[in-house]
């Protein structure tokens, strides 16, 4: 029994960690040449995106980027679009680690059930995708993985 529990424990503990998804977990396989966008399936709605300028679903842009910015994306419990924004500088596009752990600029929030609603975030601090838990679209409140370590320690 105490097995069966601790299988429970660890099966839902991954499952809180793995809400935040790549695009490329939904991935087709297909590319659309006509405008250089990839095809992507979430829920059985296709989506397109170039990955630069725009993400969009049967014909209707859901996103632009007007901006020079390089943008990240990333869905949330398979419903919400996390799109992330970073200087578009040399220094910035050479440096050797994903996006998803780069301090962001911005970040905008978009429900793929209803476009309508939208969030947006400008972070003053370093706030990286990757410490993101959790998104509570009632309040738009973002929750953080917070790992913190003692300054001193006595053992």
């Amino acid at each position: 029994m105490k097995l069966r529990i601790l299988i429970f424990i660890f099966l839902f503990s991954i499952k809180g960690h793995c809400q935040f998804m790549s695009l490329s977990k939904y991935d087709t396989g297909k590319y659309r040449e006509t405008d250089n966008a990839a095809i992507y399936k979430i829920k059985g709605k296709i989506y397109e995106t170039d990955h630069k300028t725009f993400f969009s679903s049967d014909k209707m842009k859901i996103f632009e980027n007007k901006t020079n910015d390089v943008i990240y994306i990333t869905v949330y419990n398979k419903r919400y679009l996390f799109i992330g924004y970073f200087p578009n500088t040399p220094e910035e596009i050479k440096l050797p680690f994903p996006y998803g752990g780069r301090a962001l600029n911005k970040l905008d929030v978009i429900d793929l059930e209803d476009v309508s609603k939208t969030w947006a975030y400008k972070f003053d601090t370093p706030t990286k995708i990757k410490n993101m838990k959790s998104f509570n679209p009632k309040y738009g409140d973002i929750t953080y993985c917070n790992h913190l370590k003692p300054e001193k320690s006595n053992q």
